[in-house]
């Protein structure tokens, strides 16, 4: 156990920067931090308020912070209002990040209310459909009708679904290669795009 380490058990809390001072009277700073077991910079650092305060010790004492920085917390009326939706709506938290914006003009980020659930113990109700795929349960007749949409993008030519021929008739006739879907979670409402890739030309 070092110097430094007893000092610091001792419990004065005076102790190592009382010791410190009184060994670079007559010591150099690496000097005095071979013999506490610290490093030069550590002995730097409890110098220099010691010097800017005219020889006043309680400035060498370092106050006690948190071992980790605290982010800005969310108020807490935010977070009740939070809670309190996200037990009706049952909604994930991208999804209910866009409910609260367009219901209550507040902007919070999915990874907020992610952790907001976290602390209250919310976790997103999910059942089993007929295919054995688990997706949220949530109400979508509480919602308006184009209040929430559930899009989709497909390549048309990934060479899995259609026969070879099909495919072959899509690039010799130039077709769409990309299906976009925009699906109205409460009525079912389609809305379905066709898409060519890009082409840059670079002279």
């Amino acid at each position: 156990m070092t110097l430094y380490q007893k000092l610091k058990a001792s419990g004065n809390p005076q102790a190592i920067a009382q010791v410190i001072i009184s060994l670079l009277e007559s010591h150099s700073v690496k000097e005095t931090a071979k013999i506490l077991g610290v490093t030069p910079r550590w002995v730097y650092k409890l110098k220099e308020p010691f010097r800017l305060s005219n020889g006043d010790i309680s400035a060498c004492i370092k106050k006690r912070r948190p071992k980790f920085r605290m982010p800005i917390r969310t108020p807490e009326h935010i977070e009740n209002l939070v809670a309190t939706l996200a037990k009706k709506t049952n909604l994930g938290s991208k999804r209910w990040a866009l409910f609260i914006k367009n219901t209550s003009n507040i902007q919070l980020s999915p990874f907020t209310i992610r952790n907001i659930r976290r602390r209250y113990g919310i976790r997103c109700q999910k059942h089993i459909t007929v295919t054995d795929s688990r997706r949220f349960a949530a109400d979508f007749s509480a919602f308006e009708t184009l209040q929430f949409w559930q899009f989709d993008s497909k390549n048309i030519a990934d060479q899995s679904a259609l026969p070879p021929e099909a495919y072959a008739s899509i690039f010799k006739n130039k077709l769409p290669l990309y299906q976009f879907t925009a699906i109205d979670i409460k009525t079912r409402l389609r809305f379905i795009a066709y898409a060519i890739p890009s082409i840059s030309k670079t002279a």
